[in-house]
């Protein structure tokens, strides 16, 4: 039996319904996707080749940089800085 727009349309909603989501659209996937993989990755060229994006203004638009990935980012480079001032002065 051949798959149909509207069959696909019928089992999209009826999914939607299932889970409890009224504002979610399927391209939606794309964004979690992307936001997913610059969380593993941690680099944007890496995801703007897995979007197949020519300009990768519009991979930023895709792959969000969520609020603990920033504040882990600021607290690794933290953490870096006070080493690097301890061995310094450990040297000298």
């Amino acid at each position: 039996m051949p798959i149909t727009l509207e069959g696909l349309h019928s089992c999209w909603k009826l999914a939607r319904a299932r889970a409890g989501l009224s504002d979610f659209r399927f391209h939606d996937f794309r964004h979690t996707f992307a936001t997913a993989l610059l969380r593993d990755s941690g680099n944007l060229r890496i995801v703007q080749q897995a979007l197949g994006h020519r300009d990768i203004r519009t991979t930023t638009r895709y792959a969000h940089v969520l609020d603990e990935d920033l504040a882990a980012a600021v607290d690794r480079v933290q953490k870096s800085r006070t080493k690097s001032r301890k061995a310094v002065r450990k040297v000298g």
